[in-house]
């Protein structure tokens, strides 16, 4: 009976433990190039990583407040701020939704994988990370040249505007089915953007990333007419500099 009794209450304190948690590590590799380890701790099928050591090879620091469960990520200027059971995280001083972004163990913070490799990251640093599950290898990706898309509709023309960090190459061709395409060499994009415009002119405009480049595809609509590509150039200390480049498509 005694026996019956403690295996209850051993079964019983197996089903109120808290969700199993294992400590291990990540690789870091920047450009392919092995950089360092990066201590994780697993916890309900979510993987978090430690977040002094993340910060460190990535290139940034951290301001950790235990007091008061906040931290403070900062790369090269550009800040994102956790509070502990907090579902949002706040991208130069902007809130945004997110999940348990952050836990604390033994002392120590660790940040959400997931945020590492959303396009919260990204945006908010201006380079990608991705992580491959099989390897357990977080890879650092091309820095974000290319950083938005916008259009602006005339009464004689829908100018398509790319903004870029640098100056990059490209080349314009349109096709049989009457798409308008730009190929931007070299070109990496924060995020794949799609614009509806719905002008007469332009239907729409995709930005995508893909391999080596980004490409800016245009839906003509019924009036699409001619359409030119150049430069807008600004002014950057004493040195102009093609910072973006404007599409141009005129109605008949």
């Amino acid at each position: 009976m005694l026996k019956r009794i403690l295996a209850s209450l051993f079964m019983a304190a197996a089903l109120c433990a808290p969700a199993q948690a294992r400590v291990d590590e990540v690789t870091y590799l920047k450009n392919g190039v092995y950089s360092g380890k990066i201590g994780t701790y697993a916890l309900s099928g979510a993987l978090y990583l430690d977040a002094a050591q993340a910060a460190k090879l990535i290139g940034g620091k951290i301001y950790w407040y235990p007091v008061s469960g906040k931290l403070l990520l900062q790369i090269k200027g550009k800040k994102v701020v956790f509070l502990m059971k907090s579902d949002s995280v706040v991208i130069n001083d902007e809130a945004e939704q997110f999940p348990n972004p952050m836990i604390v163990r033994g002392g120590k913070a660790f940040l959400a994988l997931n945020f590492f490799v959303s396009k919260h990251f990204a945006d908010a640093f201006g380079f990608k990370l991705e992580y491959n599950p099989a390897t357990g290898a977080l890879a650092a990706q091309r820095a974000v040249n290319i950083t938005s898309i916008n259009y602006f509709s005339h009464q004689d023309k829908t100018r398509i505007v790319v903004y870029m960090e640098e100056p990059l190459e490209w080349q314009a061709s349109q096709k049989e089915n009457n798409l308008f395409k730009v190929t931007i060499f070299g070109g990496v994009v924060g995020r794949e953007e799609k614009l509806s415009v719905g002008d007469g002119a332009v239907r729409g405009v995709d930005l995508l990333q893909e391999n080596k480049m980004a490409r800016v595809v245009i839906s003509p609509d019924e009036n699409f007419g001619k359409a030119s590509v150049f430069k807008l150039s600004t002014l950057t200390g004493w040195s102009s500099t093609s910072r973006s480049w404007t599409c141009r498509c005129g109605r008949p």
